[in-house]
């Protein structure tokens, strides 16, 4: 759906939102995404989980420099990140 849209995403702006319930499943599904999104010609996916060695507000500097249309995350990091970074 997002390679059928009519007006392209923004680098701000999320076409799919996946989430899942552990890190492992986030970080496997991440890796699909990925390789279908080359493929496809699109961004990189943002990797969006807890635990991780890098820092969350890191994720998010590449997600506004870079932007992505796919986000891979679990449910406690997705509600970090809305709670805490919204304004960036």
């Amino acid at each position: 759906m997002i390679l059928r849209r009519t007006s392209l995403l923004t680098k701000r702006q999320i076409g799919g939102l996946i989430i899942s319930p552990t890190r492992e499943l986030a970080r496997q599904t991440h890796v699909v995404a990925t390789d279908l999104c080359k493929h496809c010609s699109l961004p990189e996916p943002l990797l969006l989980v807890g635990g991780a060695n890098r820092p969350v507000s890191d994720d998010l500097k590449a997600f506004v420099k870079h932007g992505s249309d796919i986000v891979v995350a679990t449910p406690g990091r997705l509600d970090d990140v809305m709670g805490r970074y919204d304004d960036m």
